[in-house]
């Protein structure tokens, strides 16, 4: 029985989802990049850059990929969020970057398994005594599942998002500004969603009034 109730939680996202979400956007004059990699890749990218501030996921990745402010648990159903500060981290754990995504790498990522026979306590002590992972795999290489050089470097390339770049266009996008249709937005809330009226009525008057804004 909870497991059914779990499932009807559950949202599949799919192409009409998709579709719909970018035409939402499009009248509440929200800009948005359609991602040719991972997502929170392109979004850590942009951080870096300085094009962003933060990033809003329930993807840790975004951390060994550099962005600096991560925010989870964002909901409008609770009235707290959990904020990561990548800088705090690191000097925090006495880390410098590449070290900190080294121990993440160690501890398991989506491109690789976590070494057995070590857990995260065991992965930070090797890396604050050997610092470098060529310095930890000599004393280690007993271990008969730890990850190869080679393949640690590719996934520090990934990380560090070395094969990521952006052009003309999404610079230009990010700042741009889109005004908004408060019309289009309410025929299609009336149309594609079961929000009562004058809830979303409300809702589009205090983001988009200017009155109201300079209250």
């Amino acid at each position: 029985n909870q497991k059914k109730k779990l499932e009807k939680k559950l949202v599949y996202i799919n192409s009409d989802i998709i579709k719909k979400t970018k035409i939402l956007f499009d009248l509440m004059g929200v800009q948005y990049i359609v991602a040719k990699c991972e997502a929170e890749h392109l979004c850590s990218y942009l951080i870096k850059n300085k094009y962003a501030h933060g990033i809003i996921t329930e993807d840790m990745d975004a951390l060994p990929c550099g962005s600096t402010i991560v925010i989870k648990k964002f909901s409008n159903k609770s009235d707290y969020i959990l904020e990561y500060n990548l800088n705090n981290i690191i000097d925090d754990l006495k880390l410098k970057i590449d070290e900190f995504i080294d121990m993440c790498i160690l501890c398991g990522t989506d491109y690789n398994n976590r070494v057995s026979g070590l857990n995260q306590y065991e992965i930070y002590k090797l890396i604050i005594k050997y610092k470098k992972y060529k310095n930890i795999y000599k004393p280690c290489a007993k271990l008969d599942n730890l990850l190869k050089l080679d393949n640690l470097l590719k996934i520090r390339k990934i990380f560090k998002l070395e094969s990521i770049n952006i052009n003309n266009t999404i610079i230009d996008l990010i700042n741009s500004k889109k005004r908004p249709d408060q019309l289009g937005l309410k025929l299609f809330l009336k149309t594609n969603s079961t929000i009562n009226r004058k809830f979303y009525n409300h809702r589009i008057y205090l983001m988009f009034n200017k009155k109201y804004q300079k209250k």
